[in-house]
């Protein structure tokens, strides 16, 4: 991959995702500093990831492999897969892609709570008129029924009235879906994604220069 980090990798791919689904609270979004992404002077969003260093990289590869043959898939994207310990599952006679079985499979509920607490505290040193989003990436968000997630949000923005710079949404994403939680009202929606779409974006954001 040719960035030069996994922290650019996952700021540039959280500003596709806000920028293709939330594109009337965001319009584009560009990697900075404090906060990671910036959408002008007053706005931003916070990118962190609750999970191991590569487990988003193995979710964005399966999405851009996924209904490819075993055969057809390009050399160093299964060298990728091998380098970070994860099985591809084909089926049928052409083996076509349609699973695979990742290093890691849990979404911890109490490491995005660490997660929070952890931007909270960074957030405190930002400008006064900045208003910042958290963006948090995860896996098998899918385990997790409404009813945790609801308790999670309400978790969060108890956890942050105390503070005078607080978070208006926090974001997380597991390439199928995405949570969008409103911190301030303690509601929470929850989008299924268009495997066809986000897979254009894995290999975008995995291709760019």
């Amino acid at each position: 991959m040719a960035h030069s980090s996994n922290k650019e990798y996952y700021e540039h791919l959280a500003a596709a995702v806000l920028e293709q689904y939330y594109s009337g609270e965001y319009g584009e979004l560009i990697p900075q500093d404090k906060p990671d992404l910036r959408a002008g002077e007053t706005l931003g969003v916070e990118v962190t990831q609750a999970m191991g260093n590569n487990e988003g990289k193995e979710f964005g590869l399966f999405r851009i492999v996924r209904g490819l043959k075993m055969s057809s898939i390009p050399e160093r994207q299964l060298a990728a897969f091998e380098r970070y310990g994860c099985d591809l599952i084909g089926f049928g006679e052409d083996r076509v892609v349609e699973g695979f079985i990742p290093s890691k499979a849990s979404l911890s509920v109490d490491r995005v709570k660490k997660c929070f607490c952890n931007k909270l505290g960074k957030m405190k040193n930002y400008p006064e008129q900045m208003t910042v989003d958290l963006f948090v990436f995860a896996t098998f968000l899918e385990c997790k029924g409404a009813e945790e997630l609801q308790k999670l949000c309400a978790w969060c923005s108890n956890k942050q009235k105390a503070n005078t710079r607080r978070t208006r949404y926090l974001y997380i994403f597991d390439y199928d879906q995405i949570c969008r939680m409103n911190l301030d009202r303690q509601t929470i929606s929850i989008q299924i994604l268009n495997k066809g779409e986000i897979s254009n974006l894995c290999e975008r954001v995995y291709t760019q220069q």
